[in-house]
């Protein structure tokens, strides 16, 4: 068994089972993620997941328990790189972040990049999925930091810090009756 199988075993379940957006955010081809669970597998003698023709469709119940100690390897890993790089250079390290889908397409591929410029010997680990398991992966100590939208019934328990504002706009023509309004525009008028 390598660490590299349980990395990618970890990232197929944090991309909703899709083999090809597991290699996608792993930086490698949906081939060798497949081979690679194959046999980590095969090496086990266990069936990990339940499968529709070659798609994985849900994680079985033994597949839970490594799933479970999978994260607590990933975890320790990661941690005694944490160490390693404390006692080499600051700049050096493993940050771990999670974010919406959102959040991960559209708002950090550039901040990733200026991160990756100004700190090449920092390694960048990225989790995405729903506010909800975005939630569970801050409160489980999963991640260093999370970025997510939503409100306190999600987060009530956790620390907020705002970070920017979305700007959402609708757009009419110049004579919509929209425009005859004088003040912002309801959900109730995009409705009538």
């Amino acid at each position: 068994m390598k660490l590299q199988q349980l990395k990618y075993l970890l990232a197929i379940v944090d991309n909703g089972l899709n083999i090809t957006a597991a290699a996608d955010r792993l930086y490698t081809s949906q081939p060798g993620v497949s081979k690679q669970l194959k046999l980590l597998e095969e090496e086990l003698g266990l069936q990990l997941f339940t499968r529709k023709g070659k798609s994985l469709h849900h994680v079985t119940r033994a597949g839970e328990q490594v799933l479970k100690r999978a994260r607590m390897i990933m975890s320790e890993v990661d941690e005694i790189r944490c160490l390693a790089a404390d006692f080499y250079q600051e700049e050096e390290g493993t940050l771990t972040v999670a974010a919406t889908n959102t959040q991960a397409r559209y708002v950090l591929p550039n901040i990733i990049r200026e991160l990756r410029t100004l700190y090449p010997n920092v390694s960048l680990n990225l989790h995405q999925g729903t506010s909800e398991q975005i939630a569970d992966l801050i409160t489980r100590d999963q991640v260093d930091f999370a970025i997510a939208s939503g409100g306190d019934e999600l987060f009530g328990d956790l620390l907020r810090l705002p970070g920017y504002h979305w700007d959402r706009t609708v757009l009419v023509p110049n004579d919509h009756d929209l425009t005859k309004l004088n003040r912002e525009v309801t959900l109730y008028d995009l409705a009538q």
